[in-house]
């Protein structure tokens, strides 16, 4: 399980990275979460930046 604080840190990151909003991730599954997320590492280790 994780921790509230983890979540919100990982949500937050996700609204940065990508330009999500808040509705936007309500709308999805914990799944989609994590597959959003891996792909903002991805982006993050190939050193791409946000603009």
């Amino acid at each position: 399980m994780v921790q509230t604080e983890t979540l919100n840190s990982i949500l937050a990151d996700l609204v940065w990275w990508f330009g999500l909003n808040l509705n936007d991730l309500d709308r999805m599954k914990i799944t989609e979460v994590n597959d959003w997320l891996k792909q903002a590492n991805r982006q993050k280790k190939a050193g791409y930046t946000r603009l």
